[in-house]
């Protein structure tokens, strides 16, 4: 059976077609033996009745609770493990109460704090440690325009002295360990006119700034570090106030797992400037010198993520000659692999057990203005120079890098024999990509794993061909250069090599 067969019969776990594939054939004759023999639910291993009660939502785990001892012991881990705290005086108040009840304070791990108020908790995907039902976190959210900047004012002024301050009762968490933080994904860079801004969600350079410096001064007054550091919407911003923070090196130094989803400003009624801004260029190499690199030699878990592609253009992350000796797991989500060196310093990472390439791509042609091609400090290394009609007058430089899926499987197969779990999958075309929710990564070869990038195109620079592999007209320019389309070129190859990864990987596992 061809390669591609084999991927349309039989998709992996994980993909979206094999969602509610894989049912038993005899459920009903199943169901009947159970009742015979006097199976009860509650008779399950405990093992196993965790398993299925931690996918349960927080307020079902409420009502379980209600069931048996057994089950009111399980489902309390699951709804304390992780709480989530808003900057609310209430929600506070709630973290607090939980803290102080001496049962309760050992089932909690996770902290997952966010900096800005959410209309509905319930829509959180993680537990809140209690049920909020009826919770008013959101109440009067969406009020008149004069209330929401009173409301916004007030929190800011408490923001100053109040901003995570609960943090210094994780002293009385014997088993916490990691922290997520949330900031909203808009936010205002040091070249925006704050006259056009008028996003109730956005959160600009300073606010950020302060929130994170207090956080991290916050577990270095309290001699509590998590070892686990979540950021989801970090702005691409280098801020050396943040890093140069001494709660942030003392917090820093204490970690061994990182995962950061950054997010960039975007003008949504005039995003043809976006890709100017210098943060796309700026914040790579900041990026691994104040945040990865004085901790690469202890790092087990390292998740790089961002909200659009990157890692190749604007601006390149260059990972060159970094060892992470006792790095285990890497996720990159959203990264652009367009030369060799981009796959060779994952490669240089021998002790990976897990990779995770989650929404990650090729790109395979590259269309810049003339204009970017020095204020980048663009390589065109592993490029192929391509020449079309009308190159000149439109002032642009077109070039094709010839990287395929196939040869980095290949060499990740070979490169890494301590492999034992590999991922490889891609969101629908308008899904979020989320660093908190990635628990439904499975291997999917998608056709959006080649892209196409074009510098003068708005709003997205990224230009891919629809969830069936066809080139849509926005690919106007592309088929005067190249008349091929990657994904279909490469399709059996790349799933080839896709399966004898995956295979491999498996079979490491079975030994």
């Amino acid at each position: 059976m061809a390669a591609q067969q084999i991927f349309e019969s039989i998709p992996f776990a994980g993909h979206p077609a094999a969602r509610g594939t894989f049912k038993h054939a005899e459920g009903s004759q199943s169901k009947n033996t159970t009742e015979q023999q006097g199976f009860r639910l509650n008779d399950l291993p405990e093992e196993i009745s965790s398993l299925v009660i931690d996918h349960l939502s927080p307020r079902d785990l409420t009502q379980v609770r209600l069931v048996s001892k057994k089950w009111n012991a399980i489902a309390a881990r699951c709804l304390f493990r992780t709480l989530a705290v808003l900057p609310t005086a209430d929600s506070e108040q709630r973290f607090r109460s939980i803290v102080s009840n001496e049962r309760l304070a050992t089932l909690v791990k996770n902290i997952k704090l966010y900096t800005f108020k959410i209309p509905d908790i319930r829509a959180a995907d993680c537990h809140s440690g209690s049920d909020y039902g009826d919770s008013d976190a959101g109440e009067d959210f969406w009020s008149d325009e004069e209330s929401d900047q009173e409301e916004n004012d007030t929190e800011i002024k408490r923001s100053n002295t109040e901003f995570a301050k609960f943090l210094i009762d994780l002293k009385q968490l014997p088993n916490f360990g990691a922290i997520a933080i949330v900031f909203t994904e808009d936010c205002r860079g040091v070249e925006v006119d704050l006259d056009m801004d008028g996003g109730f969600f956005v959160e600009q350079i300073q606010g950020r700034r302060r929130k994170l410096c207090r956080i991290f001064e916050v577990f270095q007054r309290s001699g509590v570090y998590p070892r686990s550091l979540t950021i989801k919407n970090l702005q691409n911003h280098p801020d050396e106030t943040v890093t140069a923070n001494a709660g942030f090196q003392a917090t820093l130094q204490k970690l061994e797992e990182l995962h950061i989803q950054m997010t960039e400003e975007y003008h949504e009624h005039g995003p043809d400037q976006d890709i100017e801004f210098q943060e796309l260029r700026t914040f790579n190499p900041h990026l691994r010198a104040e945040w990865i690199e004085p901790i690469s030699n202890k790092l087990t878990s390292l998740s790089l993520y961002n909200v659009n592609n990157w890692g190749v253009l604007p601006g390149y992350l260059d990972m060159t000659g970094l060892n992470m000796p006792s790095l285990r797991t890497l996720a990159l989500g959203n990264y652009t692999f367009g030369h060799d060196d981009q796959v060779d310093w994952i490669l240089n990472q021998t002790s990976l057990q897990e990779l995770v390439l989650h929404n990650c791509m090729v790109v395979y042609l590259i269309d810049i203005l003339d204009e970017y091609m020095g204020a980048w400090s663009v390589s065109t290394r592993d490029w192929e120079e391509l020449h079309g009609p009308n190159q000149e007058e439109e002032r642009c430089q077109a070039f094709k890098y010839a990287g395929t899926w196939a040869t980095i499987f290949g060499k990740i197969r070979e490169a890494l024999p301590g492999l034992r779990s590999f991922k490889f999958d891609h969101l629908e075309r308008y899904e979020d990509l989320d660093i908190c929710n990635t628990a439904s990564v499975g291997v999917w070869l998608s056709p959006r794993r080649y892209v196409f990038f074009d510098s003068g195109t708005c709003p997205s620079r990224w230009l891919g061909p629809d969830r069936s592999g066809r080139l849509t007209p926005e690919w106007w320019w592309c088929h005067k250069l190249v008349s091929s389309n990657r994904h279909e070129e490469t399709r059996d190859e790349d799933a080839r090599a896709l399966w004898e990864l995956v295979t491999t990987v498996e079979r490491r596992v079975r030994i």
